[in-house]
C-alpha cells in the first residue's frame, strides 16, 4: 500500500481529521524497514494540524507568556518563509484558514512548505504558548520593517486571490478548492482596499471581470473603485468599467438593489478600527 499512500494528494490529507492522521503514523511505524521519509510527510501533516488548532484558538491581544523578543527575532531572521507564513496567519482579514488554503494564497508548492512547518516544529514544538507568542511577535513594526497590517502582504493576497479565483473560473482548480473556502478565508476586495497603488495589481483589476469571482458583490466592487481612485493619477478608464459593474449589479442582483455607499464606508472604518486595535502586542 505504500506507494498508494505515497501518491496521495496532499490537498486533501490536510482535510483528515488529527485522529486520522496519528492512525496512519501508528501504521506506518509498524512496517518494517520503516518507511522513514513517508513517517515525516504524515508527521509534518500531523503538526499542520496542531498549528491550525492552536492558531484559531488564539484569543485576539492574548499576551506574551514565554518568549523573548530577542529570541523570536532569531528564529524569524533565520527562516523569511516563516515569517511570512506567520504574517498570513495572524492578519485578521483572512479570516480562519485551513493550510490548504493559506499553501495557495502563499502561492509555494506543498514541498516549500513542508520545509517552513519543519523549522517550525523542530524549534517550537507543541507548545502552544511558545507558537502563540512568536504569532504576536510578528505584528511588532520591528519585525517586519512594515506597520501592521502590512500593506504589501494585502497587496500579494489580493493578487493571489484574483489569480486563484480566475483559476477555478476557468476550471484548473476543480478538484483542489472551492471559491467560497478561498473568499471565506481572504477577503479579496479588503485586501486590494489595503494595498499600496501598484501598477501590478492594476493590471489583475483591468484583466478581472467580478463574474469571475462567484458571488461578487456590490460592496467588493465598492473597495476596488476605491483603491482605484487612490492613485495618484486615478486610471480613468479602469474606474469608469468598475463604476459600470457596479451599478450592473444593482440592477442584475436584487440581494444588491439597497446598496449604501454610506454604510458600506461605515463598515470600512469599523474594520480598520479593529485592524489597528489588533496590531497592540501585550
Amino acid at each position: 500500500m505504500l506507494p498508494l499512500i505515497q501518491s496521495v494528494n496532499p490537498d486533501y490529507i490536510d482535510r483528515l481529521e488529527k485522529d486520522s492522521l496519528e492512525a496512519m503514523l501508528i501504521w506506518l511505524k509498524k512496517i518494517h524497514p520503516v518507511p522513514g521519509g513517508l513517517i515525516q510527510v504524515w508527521e509534518d501533516f500531523k503538526y499542520m494540524t496542531f498549528i491550525e488548532r492552536t492558531f484559531n484558538g488564539i484569543l485576539n491581544g492574548s499576551p506574551i507568556i514565554k518568549m523573548s523578543s530577542l529570541f523570536a527575532r532569531h528564529l524569524l531572521s533565520q527562516s523569511p518563509e516563516a515569517l511570512h507564513f506567520l504574517r498570513l496567519l495572524v492578519l485578521p482579514s483572512s479570516g480562519t484558514s485551513s493550510i490548504s488554503v493559506i499553501r495557495l494564497l502563499l502561492g509555494v508548492s506543498w514541498s516549500d512548505l513542508r520545509s517552513t512547518i519543519s523549522y517550525l516544529r523542530s524549534i517550537i514544538g507543541e507548545d502552544e504558548e511558545l507558537f502563540t507568542d512568536l504569532c504576536n511577535y510578528t505584528r511588532e513594526l520591528s519585525f517586519t520593517g512594515e506597520s501592521f497590517p502590512w500593506p504589501s502582504l494585502s497587496r500579494d493576497l489580493a493578487r493571489q486571490s484574483i489569480h486563484i479565483g480566475k483559476d477555478i473560473h476557468a476550471g484548473k482548480l476543480k478538484d483542489v478548492i472551492s471559491w467560497h473556502e478561498i473568499r471565506f478565508s481572504c477577503n479579496w476586495a479588503i485586501h486590494v482596499r489595503l494595498s499600496p497603488s501598484c501598477n501590478e495589481l492594476l493590471h489583475d483589476i483591468w484583466s478581472l471581470h467580478p463574474s469571475q469571482l462567484p458571488e461578487c458583490n456590490a460592496e467588493e466592487i465598492y473597495y476596488v473603485l476605491k483603491w482605484l481612485e487612490s492613485f495618484p493619477d486615478p486610471p480613468s478608464e479602469v474606474i469608469t468599467r468598475w463604476t459600470q459593474y457596479l451599478a450592473d449589479i444593482q440592477v442584475t442582483d436584487w440581494r444588491e438593489r439597497d446598496f449604501d455607499a454610506d454604510k458600506t464606508e461605515k463598515t470600512w472604518k469599523s474594520h480598520l478600527s479593529y485592524l489597528y486595535s489588533y496590531s497592540q502586542v501585550t
